[in-house]
Formats: structure tokens, sequence, C-alpha cells
């Protein structure tokens, strides 16, 4: 890649329609996934503008990824509802309502298929 003097830079960007602003003391940033997250520290961010979106630049010195398991909290309330409605022990209520990430519903529906 050429070395471009950041003012060089901004005047191209704003020819172009970018506006680009330094974002001022980060501490860190966080990208979060379904299954990890990514902690940027200590970060250069940059927000560009332009064209109806806005992009974000991080440049950092250290990154580290860690796996992360949302746990899922399933209320004994619920337990005891598909007990009681579906003839479950409480180990398969739980696990059926951990199967559909606590939707009774959908673990009511499942239940009464198994019994078909």
């Amino acid at each position: 890649m050429l070395p471009v003097n950041p003012s060089q830079m901004a005047a191209m960007l704003k020819q172009l329609g970018i506006k680009m602003e330094e974002i001022r003391d980060v501490k860190e940033v966080i990208i979060k996934t379904e299954n990890k997250e990514i902690l940027i520290e200590p970060a250069d961010v940059k927000k560009m503008t332009g064209q109806g979106m806005i992009t974000f630049q991080i440049i950092a010195a250290k990154v580290e990824e860690k796996e992360t398991k949302e746990t899922l909290e399933i209320s004994e309330e619920d337990i005891n509802i598909l007990m009681e409605k579906a003839s479950l022990s409480q180990e398969q209520a739980k696990k059926l309502l951990e199967k559909h990430s606590g939707d009774l519903a959908a673990a009511l529906l499942e239940a009464e298929k198994q019994k078909n």
C-alpha cells in the first residue's frame, strides 16, 4: 500500500463526498457475534460518512478473541407448565425448553407431536 499523508487522504475522501472524523479517547471496541467476542484495545477509530452509509475504521495494537456461550434462563413456571400439559418429567421438560430456546409454545407443540 502506498503511504498517503492523512491530510491528502481527507482531501481525496472529501472530493468523493465522504466525511471522515476521528473518534477520540476510545478505550476499547467490542464486536459480539453469536458465539464469540472480539475485544480490540487500545483502538484508533475513524468514522466515515458518505453516500448514505457509515463506515468505521478500527486500527488496533491488540486483539483478543474469546468464545462465549449464552446462558438461557428457563423459568421453573415454564418447566412446571410443560410437565403438567405434556405429562413430562422435569428433566424432559427442561431439555425440550432448552431445545426451543425457552419458547413454551414450540416446546408444547413438539411434545404433542412426539405423543402421536
